[in-house]
């Protein structure tokens, strides 16, 4: 995997460490190692923390997105539309890594007509061979003037996004 630049989180709400896009044309994946000492276990809960479940959706949603990113080569404005379902399967600790997987499975226009899109991704993130939750979401994506990824060396820029 290599640390690709392909979303406008940043710390402490970006939940992804690394990504790589899939030989599939429609998937990717990626990987979160959640650490003792982020901001949330502290409170969720004291003396048992757990990642919240969340918080696990957030880092699905924002792979979903560095897919669509790495696709159009642009990092481009949206949100989390929609979570069609969602489904935990086990408990995420501190100092758990966590593989996350999305792949595009529809696309659609819907009723915003043909200033937006939106997409729909099944994602999926296991612990080794252990699942550990599940779920499909959709993504709003707005056409708008959006921020070149790359590098400000390879755009000549000083300044990036």
């Amino acid at each position: 995997m290599t640390r690709l630049p392909l979303l406008r989180q940043t710390h402490p709400f970006r939940f992804l460490d690394e990504a790589s896009l899939l030989d599939d044309p429609g998937g990717i994946i990626g990987r979160r190692l959640f650490h003792a000492d982020e901001f949330y276990f502290p409170g969720h809960f004291p003396g048992d923390p757990i990642v919240p479940g969340v918080l696990l959706l957030e880092a699905m949603a924002q792979l979903s997105r560095a897919y669509l990113n790495a696709r159009h080569g642009t990092i481009r404005h949206g949100t989390l539309a929609k979570v069609d379902s969602a489904t935990f399967h086990r408990i995420v600790r501190p100092g758990e890594c966590v593989q996350f997987r999305a792949t595009l499975v529809r696309t659609d226009q819907g009723l915003a007509g043909e200033s937006s899109q939106y997409y729909a991704f099944k994602c999926g993130a296991h612990i080794g061979r252990e699942r550990v939750a599940r779920a499909e979401l959709w993504l709003h994506e707005a056409w708008s003037p959006a921020c070149d990824f790359r590098s400000n060396t390879e755009r000549g820029e000083g300044n990036g996004c």
